[in-house]
């Protein structure tokens, strides 16, 4: 035993390991093992049960374990493990039966090229295949997906040993990828060791340096996940689960906008690499399972977050504009292929004076593959039988003086042919000028069309997809790098992470030179959709040019090559911070004057001598500024887009081609000789503005679209008849409509449609024959086929008109629904349940009435309570010629005539409809708009609204509203960010931080003086951002209520000032018992239940607001002002327990339901309230200010208010209806609530 212990002591075995050999001696030691797999097993046993876990110490600790196992066998003269005798049979020869073949070499674990465990046996493999179909049989596994027999053995040895590890990406092959290698002949290479020359190398797959494939990435997670799971190492679940992790993380998407990348396949192995030692410390040291080492990576700790984080995206550095005709190659000479100029060397085998881009340089050198010339430019040309020299400043717009430039100003490059390999005529077209800063202004070719993504451009504009998020991303893919990439046609300019772009037309040297710019036919796709976003930005403006700038900061200038004049029409959109207009003059006199830049300074202008002028943010705000006026562009942080539609010098010399050209792009261009200056029109910066008035199913005539354009209202006729042709049955158009119903800028929706298989004359002998009765409203029984076909789709026609005039309802508009005043459609379910809701005012309108003499009439369902004034009776004795089963000279049935509405209905219905739009409209006639139109009019969430993402100047994008889209928010932490940063760096604190952390010092790193200043610095900055004390209203009406209550008499009162000038008021006095007849438990004295009645008075403002307004859902934010605490709580929370206090809050609560108006409640002293005061004491008979007048009092029903019905009325009452009016419906309960008091 002694001499063991030496041995012990001798082989340098660690004192942790030491205690665990006690019980062996020298012999029991050396006959322990057999083989070297179970010495490798004996190792890793005293490895766990020492728990060493340091890699170093675990590689000393097997050594020495080693060593020792050695040494006891040498001393039992006992061969070495490690000392295996080589057969020494001759190439060809078994070894003999007699002997016994030697054991295997175990492998040097420091070798790159160990030897592979065992080969599975066919038996064992099919017996894991086996066990994995029976536990996962849902589960497919082919050639694939079934590793290799090189993975399988590994994966197994690995878990067989419990030493779990990573295994590299080379060798994750499927059984397929490894038959397929074996198919490629091996090349064999000279070698020292001739037991080398019998080993094949283990297959590998080569793993690329550029960026992540999704597949092949999503194929060597599974090939190691079925490995490890054949091998029953852990749950399918678990490894899929790990992989879904990492494939979303690896995979993420970004916007282009945000100049972020994904990882490339070396670093997404990388990040497998270290997830997995992650848990093989988790399993092989801390003895964790497999499966929750998977869980803890993929679902707990963020260490694959960031080791997959996305990587900053790093632009091509562009070419330097001066020099843009240069060619960058990376060869050591020049010409095609280094040596010298030309082709090969000094125009080698190259063709006599063809250079590639005149003065590049050729790419033989060290990197080959950049040979390629973007383009070949000639230096010289025959032109009218004499050789003429190129300008070569020309081509990059620097020549400055072309009068008396001694070369030709003609372009210098080739145009080939795409049956003959040979140069064409060179063009005549006079080249563009690139503007400053330099960029796609100054393109010197017409440069190929772009293809790649022309589908994108034209599909969105197809759709009507006119939005800002939209055009950002259209922007993003055409003019950047990744369009640069993907097309045909290289682009220094577009690869320029600053770029420049002129499109459309163009005039130089005071019209001299003149034309279109080159490169508009290569965006003439996207430049389209540009043309139309911008007009409807700009809807009444025009332009010839349009500008598209690239995080481009411009100096102080004028557009002095604009049209004298003319107007620049400019919006920004992307993801930046700072980027305002600055003008000089002011466009707005009343905002607040400041000087300009002082690094705003250029070569015509001094920032010191500009003067003070107006800062405009132009992000999504459109804005439109006189070209002769001053301006510059302010600090750019981060990626800003800006669109500037203009109008070019001398455009009424272009020739009737180019102009036809121009319009066919989109182009909005000015009148050829205006009669005066261009205005400036106010632009829309807030689409809420758009108000449409939807004519659904108006027949091909659009009698009331017509009217309605009269008063300068936007219309939108929808009908199969119509210009555009627009299908109601079509699922498409009935989902556009749908949601531009819901949008909210409809104003008045109406709906006629056809009434043809509806209507009660086709009951009458002598008609078409009826396919439905009252009695059978889905349908006769006797119908065929195509006739009951027709029932479907008149009752489908007429359920999604119903649905879209519901829909607009729910946002705020006024409907109405036409169809004859008998006919079958009004029993149709649904129609009776829409009548109920908007509880609707039926207008029954005799033909008489409205000019024509026939036994007709129309019934409107309207929401809209003035519409009764439409209502007529016939008053004719003798009646009227009926048309029914009457046919004209053409057979056609003379009731389908009258289904078009006279003149005169139309004029009526407009008349009365134009009091629901806004006055600020046009005063002449507007054209009916299209559906696109209309959908790209939807408004968008503004800036202001909540909710709303800050930006703390950390970097980080904050984004908690996804249809706000990418934008940098106002920096509120700047100055105070900057403050502190330079106090930070005068006293040295990161260098203090840094020793106060490496000493662990416990004092203070902040002396108190210095604390002290943190604090003041602080206070100045809180003091100076107060925040407001209550949101800004929705609604610019002015409103005020209030109540009294002095013992069994009460009343309440208030006033609406809306934004006409116009002052609406009510007043009313109740007693006690008035409430006590309703139920309500109210105390004797009314003063006690002051909070319900002040409540009340609140419930009258909603109230008569809705009636001001002609009834219907409003959809908006009412402001409200109450010297109450307890009235003002409960109108905003919408709760309390207190009785009889919850009962007027639960009425309030179902009239706010049911017009779509919500209180904001704020408190007004009492003192300032005493007009609402007033109203609420006064009596009916004193003498009211005379601003309070009897026409603008608004009467208000407190048993009305109180038992809420949705009711049907009928205009005029007397009418003859065979159909019944759906009965009143109340909407309750009243008094359910507990009477006892609280």
């Amino acid at each position: 035993m002694a001499d063991f212990t030496q041995l012990v002591a001798d082989c340098n075995v660690p004192a942790a390991v030491a205690p665990l050999l006690s019980a062996f001696d020298v012999a029991l030691f050396a006959r322990s093992c057999t083989t070297s797999a179970e010495l490798e097993e004996l190792v890793n046993h005293f490895l766990a049960e020492a728990s060493v876990t340091d890699a170093a110490e675990r590689f000393i600790t097997k050594a020495s374990l080693r060593l020792l196992f050695c040494k006891c066998r040498t001393s039992e003269g006992m061969a070495s493990l490690e000392a295996a005798p080589t057969p020494t049979t001759p190439l060809g020869d078994g070894p003999p039966a007699a002997t016994p073949a030697p054991p295997a070499t175990p492998p040097l674990s420091s070798s790159w090229q160990e030897a592979w465990p065992a080969k599975l046996s066919g038996e064992r493999t099919a017996a894991l295949r086996k066990r994995f179909e029976e536990d996962y049989p849902t589960e497919l596994l082919d050639a694939e997906s079934f590793p290799s027999a090189r993975l399988l053995a590994l994966t197994n040895k690995m878990l067989s040993d419990k030493e779990v590890r990573w295994i590299p990406w080379k060798y994750r092959l499927s059984a397929r990828a490894q038959e397929d290698s074996l198919l490629v002949r091996p090349r064999k290479q000279a070698r020292f060791d001739l037991t080398e020359l019998f080993l094949d190398e283990a297959p590998t797959r080569d793993i690329h340096e550029g960026p992540a494939s999704f597949g092949l990435v999503t194929q060597l997670l599974s090939l190691a996940a079925n490995a490890i799971a054949l091998c029953q190492g852990a749950h399918l679940g678990s490894l899929k689960l790990y992989n879904k992790r990492f494939m979303r993380i690896c995979f993420t998407k970004y916007d282009a906008a945000a100049s972020l990348r994904g990882p490339t396949t070396v670093e997404a192995q990388a990040a497998d690499r270290r997830c997995w030692e992650i848990i093989a410390d988790l399993v092989n040291v801390h003895h964790w399972k497999l499966d929750d080492a998977l869980h803890e990576v993929a679902e707990v700790r963020s260490d694959m977050h960031s080791l997959l984080a996305p990587r900053p995206f790093i632009p091509k550095p562009k070419f330097d504009p001066d020099n843009s005709w240069k060619a960058r190659f990376t060869g050591n000479g020049r010409g095609g292929k280094g040596g010298g100029r030309g082709g090969k060397g000094r125009d080698g085998k190259g063709e006599k004076g063809e250079r590639f881009e005149r003065g590049g340089k050729g790419g033989k050198g060290k990197d080959n593959k950049q040979a390629t010339p973007p383009g070949k430019w000639l230096s010289t040309l025959f032109m009218d039988g004499k050789r003429q020299t190129l300008c070569m400043r020309y081509q990059s717009g620097q020549c400055k003086d072309p009068a008396t430039c001694r070369y030709l100003h003609r372009c210098a490059e080739t145009h080939f042919s795409e049956l003959r390999d040979i140069a064409e005529e060179v063009t005549t077209v006079p080249l563009s000028v690139p503007a400053q800063p330099s960029g796609s202004a100054g393109a010197t070719s017409a440069l190929p069309k772009a293809r790649a993504l022309v589908s994108d451009a034209a599909s969105a504009l197809s759709e009507g997809s006119l939005d800002f998020a939209t055009c950002l991303e259209l922007l993003a893919q055409y003019f950047s790098i990744p369009f640069a990439s993907s097309s045909l046609c290289p682009d220094n300019a577009i690869a320029a992470s600053e770029a420049y772009f002129n499109l459309g037309a163009f005039a130089f040297d005071n019209g001299a030179r003149s034309g279109i710019f080159q490169r508009t036919e290569q965006f003439s796709d996207v430049l389209r959709f540009l043309n139309a976003f911008m007009q409807l930005q700009f809807p009444e403006a025009s332009w010839s040019s349009l500008c598209v700038s690239h995080n481009v900061r411009t100096r102080l200038h004028t557009d002095s090559g604009n049209a004298a004049g003319s107007l620049n029409h400019t919006v920004s959109l992307g993801n930046f911070s700072g980027g305002e207009v600055w003008l000089c003059p002011a466009l707005n006199q009343a905002a607040s004057q400041v000087p300009a830049p002082l690094d705003a300074s250029s070569e015509a202008h001094s920032a010191s001598e500009a003067g003070t002028g107006e800062v405009r943010d132009t992000w999504h705000a459109p804005l439109s500024f006189s070209c002769e006026a001053l301006h510059c562009t302010l600090p750019i942080q981060g990626d800003r887009w800006v669109l500037t539609a203009y109008t070019c010098k001398s455009l009424d010399r272009f020739d009737a081609t180019s102009l036809a050209h121009l319009r066919s792009l989109g182009f909005p261009l000015p009148p050829a000789t205006p009669c005066h200056p261009q205005s400036i029109h106010p632009p829309l910066k807030d689409t809420t503005c758009v108000e449409l008035f939807l004519d659904i199913c108006c027949g091909a005539a659009h009698p009331l679209t017509t009217a309605m354009s009269s008063y300068g209202i936007t219309c939108l006729p929808i009908d199969l008849l119509g210009e555009e042709q627009l299908d109601l049955l079509n699922d498409d158009t009935y989902d556009h409509l749908l949601r531009l119903c819901f949008a909210g800028i409809v104003r008045l929706a109406h709906g006629s449609p056809p009434c043809k298989e509806y209507s009660r004359l086709k009951l009458r002998p002598g008609g078409p024959p009826a396919i439905r009765s009252p009695d059978h409203m889905n349908g006769l029984p006797g119908n065929t086929a195509s006739q009951q076909a027709r029932v479907h789709s008149s009752q489908k026609l007429l359920y999604r008109c119903v649905c879209l005039l519901r829909a607009a309802f729910c946002s705020g508009a006024h409907v109405s629904l036409e169809q004859p005043t008998n006919a079958m459609s009004w029993l149709e379910p649904f129609v009776q349940d829409m009548l109920s809701e908007i509880q609707a005012s039926l207008v029954n309108i005799p033909a008489c009435s409205v000019g024509q003499d026939i036994a007709k009439s129309w019934l409107f369902a309207c929401s809209y309570s003035e519409f009764r004034f439409l209502a007529s009776t016939c008053s004719h004795a003798g009646g009227h010629q009926s048309v029914a089963g009457t046919r004209d000279e053409h057979g056609t049935f003379l009731s389908q005539r009258t289904a078009e509405y006279p003149s005169q209905l139309a004029e009526k219905f407009s008349a009365q409809a134009v009091h629901l739009f806004s006055s600020a409209r046009p005063a002449y006639s507007v054209a009916p708009c299209s559906l696109k139109f209309a959908l790209a009019s939807v408004p968008k969430k503004p800036r202001s609204s909540t909710p709303t993402a800050a930006q703390d100047g950390g970097g980080i994008y904050s984004l908690p509203d996804w249809s706000l889209g990418p934008r940098y928010q106002s920096d509120s932490l700047h100055d105070l960010r900057k403050e502190w940063q330079s106090w930070l760096l005068q006293n040295r604190i990161p260098l203090r931080l840094q020793q106060h952390v490496a000493e662990a010092s416990n004092k203070p790193l902040f002396s108190k003086e210095e604390t002290e200043w943190l604090r003041s610095s602080f206070k100045r900055f809180s003091d100076a951002h107060s925040p407001p004390l209550r949101p800004p209203p929705t609604s610019s009406v002015e409103s005020a209520a209030d109540a009294f209550g002095k013992g069994n008499d009460c009343g309440v009162g208030g006033w609406l000032l809306l934004p006409s000038g116009r002052l609406l008021w009510f007043a009313h006095r109740y007693t006690v018992k008035d409430f006590l007849d309703l139920g309500l438990p109210m105390q004797a004295d009314a003063n006690l239940d002051i909070s319900s009645y002040e409540t009340l008075a609140q419930c009258f403002v909603l109230l008569a607001f809705w009636k001001a307004h002609g009834s219907g859902r409003l959809a908006l934010t009412l402001p409200a002002l109450s010297d109450n605490s307890g009235a003002e709580s409960v109108c905003n929370k919408l709760y309390t327990s207190k009785v009889p206090l919850n009962l007027f809050v639960r009425k309030l609560s179902m009239w706010s339901s049911i017009t779509g108006v919500t209180l904001d409640c704020s408190h007004i002293a009492g003192e300032k309230n005493d007009d609402a005061d007033l109203l609420s004491r006064w009596d009916g008979s004193a003498e009211l200010p005379a601003k309070f007048l009897a026409s603008n009092r608004i009467e208000l029903s407190l048993s009305e208010f109180w038992q809420i019905r949705f009711q049907v009325t009928l205009f005029p009452a007397d009418t003859f209806l065979k159909w019944q009016l759906p009965s009143a419906d109340s909407l309750g309960p009243t008094n359910r609530g507990s009477r006892k008091r609280k």
